[in-house]
């Protein structure tokens, strides 16, 4: 089994699509409905500009898949969970208990500054795509490999 830092730590997130790296954030439109989903910089329902950090908390691991408890930090707090329709959003009055599998694909090492490639998968190991051009869902039309950029790493 191959060996990983296994530190929790602070990160963005972003993906390739349509041929162009992106960052992805929280949604933040007129609608309430369309509140702190997790989407792509530059969609229509991402109006928010500021740069989405999460933090990352080791829990555990699988084999060759790290187990996350995932959550926003202000200014868009909240536990990133998943919807009923498989939308990944941020929940801030909901418990969210599920952890979220973070797959490797390249060496695996927190560093500030370093980019970490990997796949995202829910606890079932539903890998996580990109929808409507827009939304980060389990079973999306569109899969992708996903970038963390490390901002800080804890003990």
């Amino acid at each position: 089994m191959q060996q990983y830092d296994t530190n929790s730590f602070v990160a963005s997130l972003h993906c390739i699509y349509n041929g162009r790296k992106m960052a992805v954030g929280s949604s933040d439109t007129l609608f309430s409905l369309d509140k702190n989903w997790l989407v792509l910089d530059g969609s229509p329902v991402r109006a928010s500009g500021h740069p989405l950090r999460l933090g990352f908390e080791y829990t555990g691991r699988g084999h060759d898949r790290l187990h996350y408890h995932v959550h926003g930090l202000l200014p868009f707090a909240g536990q990133v969970g998943l919807s009923s329709h498989g939308y990944l959003g941020l929940y801030e009055v909901a418990v969210v208990s599920d952890y979220w599998k973070v797959e490797p694909l390249e060496h695996w090492s927190l560093e500030v500054g370093r980019e970490l490639r990997c796949n995202l998968r829910d606890v079932l190991g539903h890998q996580v795509g990109i929808y409507l051009g827009a939304y980060l869902t389990v079973g999306a039309e569109y899969l992708t490999d996903f970038w963390l950029e490390v901002l800080e790493v804890g003990d």
